[in-house]
């Protein structure tokens, strides 16, 4: 009893200070819990947390809706049944290099990637991943904290786009390819895979443009198989296609690579030589009838070609240096054929 009478009050719990932060203390960690708890049900993004020893220890429910699969169904299944193989082989990779950052005393590292998740019905969903290691006030590690979020449509578009980049892509090379052989078909003979009359022509004239503005000098070798109908009518026109093709690679390889050769004409081939005088045009032409005369060819056996050599001179059109040309290609003709022939000097 106390003096006034009045019954003396007796002491609670909280009126202890020690007692009464206590109480605090456990209040506040079942608010956070409940904070916690209440986020983790009610967000869309999958959280979850895994123990030292690798077993899932809490998944939240968004995993229903992303996976089909309640959060029991989702603790305790195994890793090959969560991941398609190549997220599989990220997860198991981030693992191992945790527990050996554990075992060797390091920091372990936190995870921040996509990774693929089976559903119940065999699809698959994207998500983007963060696994956070959670650590003690001594530094020691009490669990991995994860945090999982639905990218799939993101995922999907961006597959798609790259999807549309790539057929974009593959189209244009396509295209590219087309016009490239567009391009081989309107400059080069079918048959000898030599450029056409077409474009020799063009190739002619731009040189003599480069002559005529730098003074170079420019020669051209006309010639053509001797008595080539005879080869066609004795051993039909596929032999004598096969003469030409085998014969167009004989020039080539006679050829500097600033020189050009194309079909003419039937059996007619025109050889254009930059910087070159008539003397160097005659000893490529000779060496290419000696060694047209010297190796035989498949089925027809002996050919033989007869050329003319014409240099242009300064300022000459086209069409004069080629009358010049067939001129000197038919008197090697009337001269006995198998035989290169120079334009004769004036006055011969």
């Amino acid at each position: 009893m106390s003096a006034s009478g009045a019954p003396r009050p007796q002491p609670s719990p909280v009126d202890n200070p020690a007692d009464g932060r206590i109480g605090a203390a456990a209040r506040q960690r079942r608010l956070i819990e409940e904070r916690h708890r209440l986020l983790a049900e009610n967000a869309r993004d999958v959280i979850w947390t895994m123990a030292p020893d690798g077993s899932i220890t809490s998944v939240s429910q968004a995993v229903e809706s992303l996976r089909g699969l309640t959060p029991e169904e989702a603790m305790v299944q195994p890793i090959e049944q969560i991941h398609p193989p190549d997220s599989l082989a990220i997860s198991l990779g981030y693992f191992t290099q945790l527990v050996e950052d554990l075992q060797a005393g390091r920091a372990p590292q936190s995870f921040r990637g996509e990774l693929e998740y089976y559903c119940r019905d065999g699809s698959t969903v994207w998500m983007d991943v963060i696994a956070l290691p959670v650590l003690d006030e001594q530094g020691a590690f009490l669990e991995l904290l994860g945090v999982s979020r639905d990218i799939t449509e993101r995922k999907r578009t961006a597959l798609e786009l790259q999807q549309a980049r790539a057929e974009a892509e593959a189209a244009n090379q396509a295209l590219l390819a087309a016009n490239r052989k567009l391009v081989l078909l309107a400059t080069t003979d079918g048959l000898t895979g030599l450029w056409n009359r077409r474009e020799l022509d063009e190739r002619v004239r731009r040189e003599i443009d480069r002559a005529d503005r730098y003074g170079d000098d420019l020669s051209l070798v006309l010639f053509d198989i001797d008595h080539f109908k005879d080869v066609n009518d004795r051993f039909g026109h596929l032999a004598g296609d096969q003469v030409l093709v085998e014969l167009g690679r004989r020039v080539e390889a006679q050829l500097r690579s600033c020189d050009g050769v194309g079909r003419w004409g039937g059996e007619e081939f025109l050889v254009l030589m930059p910087n070159s005088r008539a003397e160097e045009a005659r000893q490529m032409a000779e060496r290419l009838r000696q060694r047209v005369e010297a190796e035989p060819f498949a089925v027809v056996g002996r050919v033989t070609i007869s050329s003319g050599v014409v240099q242009r001179r300064p300022w000459e059109s086209a069409e004069a240096w080629f009358h010049r040309l067939d001129q000197v290609l038919y008197r090697a003709k009337e001269l006995g054929r198998n035989r290169v022939e120079l334009e004769p000097e004036p006055g011969r």
